[in-house]
This record gives C-alpha cells, sequence and structure tokens, in this order.
C-alpha cells in the first residue's frame, strides 16, 4: 500500500481526507470558502478575517 508524503504518512482515500475536512469545520479548526468560481478550498480558522488575492490570468 502506498504511503503519502514520501512515507511520512500513511494512505488516505481522497473520501476520507473530505470527511475529515468537514469534521475538522465541524469542531471550528478549518473553514471552507470559495474564491471566484474557482473550487471550494478549506483554511485554517482564525479569529480574524483574512484577506485573499485570486489571479485570474
Amino acid at each position: 500500500m502506498a504511503s503519502g508524503f514520501e512515507g511520512r504518512m500513511m494512505y488516505s482515500d481522497l473520501s476520507s481526507v473530505y470527511r475529515n475536512l468537514e469534521r475538522l469545520e465541524a469542531l471550528g479548526v478549518v473553514r471552507h470558502v470559495h474564491l471566484d468560481h474557482g473550487p471550494g478550498l478549506y483554511t485554517l480558522q482564525r479569529d480574524s478575517d483574512t484577506d485573499y488575492l485570486v489571479c485570474e490570468h
């Protein structure tokens, strides 16, 4: 079985990754954001607002 990050982490399928991200969001550790019309991203939850720059070209 392959492992990630050059053997430093155990293999995890994509659905497990998203389940873990959803759980971390429910716990308030990360926040799901959408920048422009791109895919949804996750960022660490912070007490203050965070600005993002999006390069379109």
